[in-house]
């Protein structure tokens, strides 16, 4: 039987990555999460806008 994807390294990620690696990787998720606050605070100041 074949396998259908790729298979799937579940080891954590301090495992698997360099310590540059590892802050650089955890760097880009804080900038993602204070893009995504951002957004969440626009999306909702429209939706109170648009309610007024």
């Amino acid at each position: 039987m074949k396998r259908k994807g790729p298979i799937i390294d579940l080891r954590p990620i301090e495992e698997t990555m360099t310590e540059e690696e590892l802050k650089e990787f955890r760097e880009e998720c804080e900038m993602y999460k204070k893009y995504a606050e951002i957004k969440i605070k626009e999306h909702e100041k429209k939706n109170n806008q648009e309610s007024d």
